[in-house]
């Protein structure tokens, strides 16, 4: 008998034809699943009115609705109402492909946790394939801890490496008792990369993996105006935080800490220091340096071979982070002052 998959898919406000792409993708697939749209309390009318339609049309699909809390809330209402065997998480923007290998193969991993694939990213207008996150270097031997180790040098190789699908829920399945048992939910508290903290919390618990290099997920890449971009000064909080659970995940290296240390501090950076939007309290040297401070990054990473693959301007970075440079996120907030004065 073919195993149940459980579809969550959070929904708040996005354009209705992304939406529908969406949900027409997963409709496609042959596998037997449970589709679970979680709106998180759209004021779209007819978003909404599309949305609560679908059960009538297709009984795979249940429709619920919520106050507006967050994607993770939204997540965890759907992990709450799951009934298959499998679950996966689908964003509303992107779409599956209903003829991967992984849907077919599920019914024959009884033995197995959660299940990896690779993705591939498409242009934000809809364009063909443009990006791909293949896994085969993994599917021989794929441990937890590898995992995670590929998963920090984010900084180093950057989001079109394998890096990024592996720190993501939608490129993967994992079992619905799995999850259950290790009380895996989202922390709706961290307001950027809830996923990432959710993903090492995953892998922290050491479940048995297999690896489908076949993409599964394909994701919408640089969508302008995205909420990833603006000012938000309690990321610096969240990302404190999700340190915190990196370093109680016990599976990866000091020099693997750091390196993700550096993503976080990186996008600290690019989303509040260098925020043109931002207040001048919350971009004060004060307030980059007591931030800066609860990370631990030392010269040794340069030495060690683990910033190889970094391009040459992440290599220049490194540098005004390792040694608490001010100066250049200074200037780096004016050039972006003056390139939003010339578009």
């Amino acid at each position: 008998m073919d195993s149940l998959v459980s579809v969550v898919v959070p929904v708040f406000n996005v354009r209705r034809d992304w939406v529908r792409q969406a949900i027409e993708s997963l409709l496609a697939v042959d596998t037997p699943i449970e589709l679970i749209i979680v709106d998180d309390g759209s004021t779209d009318e007819q978003l909404v009115a599309y949305l609560a339609d679908l059960p009538h049309s297709d009984e795979r699909a249940r429709y619920v609705r919520q106050e507006n809390s967050g994607v993770a809330a939204a997540r965890n209402l759907g992990i709450d109402l799951a009934k298959g065997d499998w679950l996966t998480f689908v964003d509303p923007d992107d779409r599956v492909r209903p003829q991967a290998e992984a849907w077919g193969r599920l019914s024959n991993l009884s033995g197995m946790d959660v299940v990896l694939t690779s993705g591939c990213g498409f242009s934000a207008d809809g364009g063909p394939v443009t990006e791909t996150y293949s896994l085969a270097a993994y599917e021989a031997g794929a441990t937890p801890a590898g995992l995670l180790e590929e998963m920090f040098d984010l900084y180093s190789v950057g989001r079109e490496s394998p890096s990024f699908v592996i720190g993501v829920p939608w490129s993967k399945f994992v079992r619905r008792a799995f999850l259950l048992d290790n009380e895996l939910r989202f922390d709706g508290s961290i307001v950027k990369r809830s996923d990432a903290e959710w993903m090492i919390r995953l892998l922290g618990r050491d479940p048995r993996i297999v690896i489908i290099d076949d993409p599964l997920v394909e994701y919408r890449v640089d969508i302008k105006g995205s909420i990833s971009n603006r000012y938000r000064p309690e990321i610096l909080d969240s990302y404190l935080r999700i340190m915190e659970t990196a370093g109680r995940s016990g599976h990866v290296s000091d020099m693997a800490l750091q390196m993700y240390a550096l993503e976080l501090i990186k996008d600290a950076v690019n989303n509040v220091f260098s925020n043109p939007d931002a207040p001048a309290s919350g971009v004060s040297r004060s307030a980059y340096r007591a931030f800066r401070r609860q990370f631990v990054i030392t010269g040794g990473l340069m030495t060690s071979g683990r910033l190889s693959r970094a391009s040459v301007g992440r290599k220049l970075l490194f540098v005004v982070i390792w040694r608490r440079w001010y100066a250049p996120i200074v200037g780096l907030r004016w050039a972006k002052k003056a390139r939003m004065r010339l578009s």
